[in-house]
């Protein structure tokens, strides 16, 4: 399954935009930060993705909480912990977060 299998358009526009909105706040994290690179960027791009995949087909999520969890998702990813965290949002109910504050302290507002 890729991105552009989703049949509703504004499904793929809102997917890809959490996605970009998700690398792009990466780069701000002072713990997982690095240089912005294009293949970097590309690595990160499809981690979310191959993380979507899990997601939406293995876990049956909501686009909506794919795309609202998708920062963190990633963060987690890139600190080797992407599937411990979705398995425990998993197990618990969904609410859409005011925000959200990575370890180094970064608001990431929704």
């Amino acid at each position: 399954m890729q991105l552009a299998d989703l049949h509703d358009q504004a499904n793929l526009d809102r997917v890809a935009s959490a996605i970009a909105r998700a690398v792009s706040m990466s780069y701000l994290d002072e713990d997982i930060g690095g240089t912005q690179t294009a293949d970097e960027t590309k690595r990160r791009t499809q981690l979310c993705t191959e993380y979507f995949k899990i997601m939406r087909h293995d876990m049956n999520w909501s686009i909506a909480k794919i795309c609202d969890l998708m920062p963190r998702v990633l963060f987690a990813a890139m600190m080797g912990e992407a599937d411990k965290y979705i398995e425990s949002m998993n197990k618990r109910a969904w609410a859409r977060p005011v925000e959200y504050r990575t370890p180094a302290g970064l608001i990431i507002p929704n």
